[in-house]
Order: structure tokens, then sequence, then C-alpha cells
């Protein structure tokens, strides 16, 4: 509230908050021209309280104000602004002079000489902790030349009004696709990050940290909230890799108009290729049509960069061939290495004599075929023939993780297999009967949450590595049976009424 206490040159003013009534309670608003980022829009987001020595007429004095703020967030004050609430006559003589009712309007008789917002006001540090900050504003009363003393005894209740706004809250969620993929294959990894309460797009940028460090191609700038990156360097294993988000600088009050925030990790599992074969130094490229099946020489190298092969591809051995993505209209026939991801493959895959990894999404129209060689990887692949693996000899690891099949045959194979049953290598779908036999290498078929699953029968006979067989399912009958060393069956399943010999203890 305002008095005038001495007439003509000398005027004291003492503000002061009324906590019934008075408007020193202010809520929060956006900046022109933005979408409004609300604490909350009743009354209540922040308090003003102020103070000020004598004032004279004409005479530039500090009304000094304090900002309080209750919200878990900080704010961005722009602009406060005062006008008269009301006005008593505390007089005892004459009602207040005419020449004082022309402050008696919206308008109180200053002017502030300057003040720029925003002022960042911090966020409270609990339910009894508000944030607060102090700012100091020039204020000059009007001087005016007759009268000076004609408010004499009147007190001005002062109300409040401003705006402020505050830097959103966000959320980051990573995500990567495929998970799990094959080493060499691109990864694509996909941050998004939500704002708490606008609803509006953040802006700024998203480092992507691997186990390494910032990965290439980091930080990458926010479209509509997302940032995508995507990378084909991972190391095999699972990394853990994390999203940062920073806001921009300037936001459109002036200060950033979100927080930044950082995602869980993330674990991208890669799988271990079975074979490692040339891209870009390969001796050939294939990025459009090629009419015609083509050979790949002892010593040549092929690599199908999402182009189109309308025959066949036939690697001699001593040849390598790559295929990331695109077409072969005619199928494989494989003596030499083949490493193929992402690619439809309209007839068969045959592998004699030779590595073999199909995975990220390779989808093989006809049979896939595998003897006398190895190591075999297959990796989310769909399979629309049998699936065989036969007579592999190279002692490395051979896998089937996350793919369909119709029938599968894995028998006398000498190097380890695994079918399904780890974080890294998923559980597989097969619509007719699963065959496990005569291995001589250790034999891993299913774990929990990583089980497989058979339409028709599952069969694990004859095999002399070992091994463990957990978690399956069949809708026929599931036998475990003649090994030696025996196998450790557990939580196999098979629908009531049909033979289960699948839980055994080694």
């Amino acid at each position: 509230m305002i008095r005038l206490l001495r007439r003509r040159i000398l005027v004291a003013v003492a503000l002061c908050v009324l906590l019934a009534g008075a408007a020193a309670v202010i809520s929060a608003s956006a900046p022109a021209g933005s979408q409004p980022r609300y604490v909350t829009t009743a009354a209540g987001a922040f308090t003003l309280t102020g103070s000020i020595g004598g004032m004279s007429p004409g005479v530039t004095t500090s009304l000094t104000l304090t900002v309080s703020n209750p919200q878990s967030v900080p704010l961005h004050l722009q602009s406060v602004a005062a006008s008269i609430a009301s006005a008593i006559y505390t007089g005892t003589g004459t009602p207040a002079p005419p020449t004082c009712a022309s402050y008696l309007t919206p308008t109180l008789p200053h002017s502030w000489t300057s003040w720029t917002g925003p002022t960042t006001i911090p966020a409270a540090s609990g339910p009894a902790s508000p944030g607060s900050a102090v700012i100091t504003v020039p204020l000059s009363f009007a001087n005016s030349p007759v009268n000076q003393n004609a408010c004499e005894h009147v007190t001005f209740n002062l109300s409040y009004s401003g705006s402020a706004y505050y830097s959103d809250p966000t959320t980051t969620v990573l995500a990567a696709s495929p998970n799990p993929s094959n080493i060499g294959a691109p990864v694509t990894l996909h941050a998004t990050v939500s704002p708490t309460y606008s609803g509006t797009p953040p802006t700024g940028s998203v480092a992507f940290t691997g186990p390494s460090g910032p990965l290439a191609g980091s930080p990458v700038s926010l479209s509509g909230g997302v940032a995508t990156l995507t990378t084909s360097t991972l190391p095999a294993g699972s990394s853990a890799i994390t999203a940062t988000f920073t806001p921009s600088a300037t936001g459109t009050g002036g200060g950033p108009d979100f927080l930044g925030s950082a995602s869980t990790a993330t674990s991208a599992v890669v799988l271990a290729g079975c074979v490692s074969a040339p891209t870009a130094t390969a001796t050939t490229v294939i990025t459009g049509t090629y009419n015609g099946s083509y050979i790949v020489g002892a010593g040549k190298s092929l690599w199908l960069n999402g182009g189109t092969i309308t025959g066949a591809v036939v690697v001699n051995p001593g040849g390598q061939f790559a295929a990331t993505g695109g077409r072969i209209g005619a199928g494989i026939v494989a003596g030499g290495n083949s490493s193929v991801q992402g690619t439809t493959i309209s007839g068969n895959v045959v592998s004699l004599n030779t590595a073999l990894s199909l995975g990220y999404g390779t989808k093989v129209a006809g049979v896939v075929q595998a003897a006398f060689g190895g190591p075999v990887c297959l990796n989310s692949v769909t399979v629309g023939g049998n699936l065989q693996l036969t007579g592999l000899t190279s002692g490395a690891l051979a896998s089937i993780c996350g793919t369909s099949a119709p029938s599968v045959e894995v028998q006398n194979n000498k190097e380890p297999v695994q079918i399904g049953g780890s974080a890294t290598c998923a559980g597989n779908t097969f619509s007719g009967n699963f065959e496990v036999q005569s291995d001589s290498g250790k034999v891993t078929v299913g774990a929990p949450g990583f089980g497989n699953h058979a339409a028709g029968s599952i069969e694990v006979e004859n095999n002399t590595g070992g091994g463990t067989l957990a978690a399956n399912g069949t809708s026929g009958v599931c036998l475990l049976q003649n090994d030696s060393p025996a196998i450790a069956g557990s939580a196999n399943t098979a629908p009531p009424g049909h033979l289960n010999t699948c839980n055994r203890t080694a």
C-alpha cells in the first residue's frame, strides 16, 4: 500500500501483501507466441512480496520484489506490474481532494524505469522450502506540480500481475531395432523425448553413448521430439546404450524451454556372425539389377547392397558373398562363405563345406540346407521350406535363433548346436516336427524365457555330446531318449494325453 505522509515533496511508501483478497498471487502464463507451458493455471503458481523506502515526487527509488516459487520446476519470470486494487482515506477532515481521484484508476501514479526478464526462479527443494529470487525494480512517483499533497491520508492497496513460464521437464526413451541383430548389420536407435506438461515437441539434440563412448554420428538434432541414429559398429554381445537429451540453450522466452533428461540404459544385443564376408572391399558391388545368375569365382567376392539378382548366386569354393538387403530370384548355392542379412531369397539356400550366416530379417521361400562345413548361424530368418543342418564339422557354435520354419532336422553334427536358449538367441517357432538327433557336439535347446515351440513333435534322441532341453513346447509328443551322456530336460510341455518324456534329469 502507498500512503502519502508529508505535503509537497516527500512521500513515504510501504508495499505489503494482503493474503486475503489482494492479488499478490500470480498465475503463471506463457510467453507471447509460444504454446503455454503452465505449471498450473490456478492462482498460487508463485507469490510476490515487495517493500520500498521513502519516495519523493519525481525521484526514482527502488522497489524490491521477492518471488517465491512453490513448484517442483524452475519458473522464468517475464514481467511484473502493479495496479491500485483500492484506496482508503484515513484522514479526519474532509474526504480526499478531487485531484487525488485521478490516481484511483487501474494505473498507479508511478512508472517502471527499467526491468527486463526473464529471471529464473529456482524450483522448490521441498514442500516447506520454495525457491525464491529477488529482483529490484527502479520506480519513480509521478510529480504533479499542483496539489502535491492531494492524496494526504490516502492509503493505496496494490495488486500485482505478471507472467512466468517454466522449463518443461522431459523424459527420454530409447529403443533399438532390430534387437538382437547380427554383427555388422545396421541397428537403428530411436530416442523419443517427451515433455511433461506442454505437449510442444522439445528442441535440442540427443547424444547416443555406447560402451566405448559416443557413437559415430552423435549427437543428433531432434525432429518432432525424435532423434534417430543408425550404426553398424556395435560389437558382438550386449552393449549398454544411453540417450541424453540436451535442450536448446535459448527458448521462446529467453531461457531454455525444456529441461534435459537421459534414458535408462538399453541393451542392444548383437550376435556374432558365423562368417565375416566383405562389403565395401568386395570385388563386385551390385546396387541395381543384375539379370541372370551370378557366379562368384575362387578368390573373388560379391556384395549385393540392396540390389536385385534375378537368377541364382553361385559361390565357388574360395569365393565370398555378402548381401545386405535386396532380392535374389533363384536362391543361393554356396561352396564359399556367405553372409546374408535383410534379403529376400525366392529359391533355396544350399551351403556345402563352408560357413553360412543368415540373419536380420532374411526371408527364404524354399529350403535351407547346410552340410559338411560350418559354422552356420540363423537369426530372425523366415524359412518357407524345411531347415536341415547335417554333418557340420567346424567345431564352432552353430545356432538357430528367432527363426520360423516348417520341419527342422539337426543331425549328425560334430559342432555344438544352440537352438534358442539365451538372451542372445531367442526361441524359434516350427510349424511341423523338430528333430535333434545323433549329434556328437553339445546341444542347447531352449531355456526359461527363450524356449522353442513346434506344432508337430519334438524329438531329441541318440545324441552323444550332452546338453540341455528346457522350456520348450509342442502340440504333439515330446521325446527325450537314448542320449549318452544324458541330456537334462526340464519345463518342457506337451498337450494332455500326448507322450512327454522330455523332463528327465541328466
